[in-house]
């Protein structure tokens, strides 16, 4: 996945499977905006049961392995909106779900 290096956002990251001792806040690239893509600062995210699954390596989305940035969804703002986007606009409320992706900002397809 290509990334905006000139953009960090916040994340939580499992460095590997077992306690909380195995999570912590790292800064992240911001993943780059794609055309049909918007992009959003998140507000909050929600760490629910399958968070605590993954952690533990009881649930895996796609074989996915440590180090990962942890949630599973999210509401946010939009805050930029690729050239082929014209259904939503900046400001725009919204709401994410992701796999292990909940970074502070987030790009999704549109």
């Amino acid at each position: 996945m290509e990334t905006n290096t000139a953009m960090k956002g916040r994340g939580i990251v499992l460095s590997s499977f077992g306690g909380y001792e195995t999570m912590c806040i790292k800064d992240c690239d911001v993943p780059a905006l794609g055309e049909k893509d918007v992009l959003v600062q998140m507000r909050a995210c929600g760490m629910n049961f399958s968070d605590i699954y993954a952690r533990q390596g009881i649930y895996t989305f796609k074989g996915i392995m440590p180090p990962f940035v942890m949630g599973i969804e999210g509401t946010g703002d939009v805050i930029k909106v690729g050239s082929n986007v014209c259904t939503i606009k900046v400001h725009a409320a919204s709401t994410c779900t992701y796999r292990m992706a909940g970074t502070e900002f987030y790009t999704a397809g549109w």
